[in-house]
């Protein structure tokens, strides 16, 4: 939810300092000035807690400042602000945002909150000044922009405004780059037998519960399409009813019929795995997310030959823990095994 509480606090930001920006400083300059004044105000305190939030220090003695910035740069400081903002809230996790933080406030009373808290104090905070601000524009005759975060999901997300027909979830495997070349010699990653096997029973499992089991191939200079070093090894076992697709880049949805293809078969949730962890399946599971799929990545079943800070083993679980903890597209992803899998009955 914070992800999207700082999406709408970000643009009703924006949407205010523009109008603003639209006044005439000569009919209305003592209003153009409380603005900047409110709004620099609301900023500081953005400031305040990012740094709160990072445990570094802050140059502010006060929560406003005796310089008050014109709105131009004042509307881009903010911007750039909220951007950071909002990438901390997607990439933190439960247990970061849980911490509690000690810190002093600018009165030298001290404080502890945790950065969950100080996040939704940002929240609260600026829109109760947005408000200040609305109310000066309304004794000037004037409408403020609309700040109802019903408004902006709405005008974000048309889709809630259609009318529900509940449609029965099915799944599909995407098994992603299991090809000959990247399972051999120095390109094979860790544990690539297991992982072979791992896949053997999923897709055995997916046949069996009628959901697709698609399979992906990689093209460039070493996977030369329909060379030997671009099949998939002869210890998967495939099915003439299984579906392949073509890709040239990390995303399995770019310029494929992947998503399309989804469409026709009623597929609502992917179930994926494959490799490399730290390149095509996790781009291809956030494509998924942003496209509104949900995504069920099985743990243990996609592996990486790791990288010279991080071992194949490290890499695997932070994108397991990483991709599980995102919540900013809506759909979220599901982490299991393989030996946990159930397919759902609507498969059947």
């Amino acid at each position: 939810m914070l992800p999207t509480l700082f999406a709408h606090k970000d643009a009703e930001d924006q949407a205010l300092l523009t109008q603003l920006a639209a006044l005439d400083p000569q009919t209305h300059g003592d209003l153009l000035h409380a603005a900047r004044r409110t709004f620099q105000h609301i900023h500081v305190v953005d400031q305040i807690f990012q740094a709160h939030l990072s445990g570094q220090a802050h140059s502010h003695t006060a929560t406003n400042t005796v310089h008050t910035p014109e709105l131009g740069a004042l509307k881009a400081s903010m911007a750039k602000l909220d951007a950071g903002l909002l990438h901390f809230c997607e990439t933190a996790n439960e247990q970061t945002l849980a911490e509690q933080i000690d810190f002093l406030f600018t009165d030298g009373d001290a404080g502890r909150m945790s950065r969950q808290e100080m996040l939704m104090h940002l929240i609260t905070h600026g829109a109760y000044h947005r408000g200040q601000v609305g109310q000066l524009l309304k004794a000037a005759g004037m409408a403020p922009p609309r700040d109802l975060l019903t408004r902006f999901l709405h005008a974000t997300e048309p889709q809630r405004r259609l009318p529900v027909h509940p449609q029965p979830e099915r799944e599909a495997l995407l098994v992603i780059d299991v090809q000959q070349a990247l399972c051999e010699g120095e390109h094979a990653p860790w544990n690539v037998h297991g992982l072979l096997d791992r896949i053997n029973a999923l897709s055995a499992s997916a046949r069996a519960a009628g959901c697709p089991v698609i399979w992906v191939q990689h093209q460039d200079a070493l996977l030369v399409p329909d060379s030997a070093a671009w099949q998939l090894p002869a210890a998967l076992h495939t099915a003439s009813s299984d579906l392949r697709l073509r890709k040239t880049t990390p995303d399995a949805f770019l310029r494929t019929p992947l998503w399309a293809l989804m469409q026709q078969l009623g597929v609502t949730r992917l179930v994926v795995c494959g490799m490399h962890t730290e390149f095509c399946v996790d781009t291809t599971v956030r494509r998924a997310l942003a496209l509104g799929c949900p995504v069920t990545l099985v743990a243990d079943a996609h592996t990486s030959c790791g990288s010279k800070g991080a071992s194949a083993q490290q890499v695997i679980a932070h994108h397991n823990d990483t991709l599980s903890h995102i919540s900013s597209f809506g759909p979220r992803v599901r982490l299991i095994t393989t030996a946990e899998m159930v397919w759902v009955q609507a498969c059947v």
